[in-house]
């Protein structure tokens, strides 16, 4: 089982990462995300892609509190936006690959 952990979020080969989930859906630069992450890379934004035997099958996207979209705030405090893993991958622990 190969698996590998990569932060896509300033690595351009990956960037349709950073515009949508995993799921199958076509790639699309939303104005609003844009924007977003515009801002939010420079703050501490950041993206984790889970690839295993070379196919991504989970994310992790997180930020500091205080530059969320979410209402949250706290010291040191991360939030995380999205956590997810295909179900194809579940049950082998790997989701405290992306956590860790």
């Amino acid at each position: 089982m190969g698996v590998e952990i990569l932060d896509i979020t300033n690595l351009p080969a990956y960037e349709l990462y950073l515009y949508k989930c995993l799921a199958p859906i076509s790639f699309r630069r939303y104005r609003r995300r844009s924007k977003y992450l515009a801002e939010a890379i420079s703050k501490g934004f950041h993206k984790v892609i889970l690839f295993l035997d070379g196919r991504a099958v989970g994310q992790i996207e997180y930020v500091p509190s205080k530059f969320s979209a979410y209402p949250t705030n706290g010291e040191d405090v991360i939030v995380m936006n999205c956590i997810w893993i295909f179900r194809r991958a579940k049950g082998r622990g790997l989701e405290k690959l992306l956590i860790n």
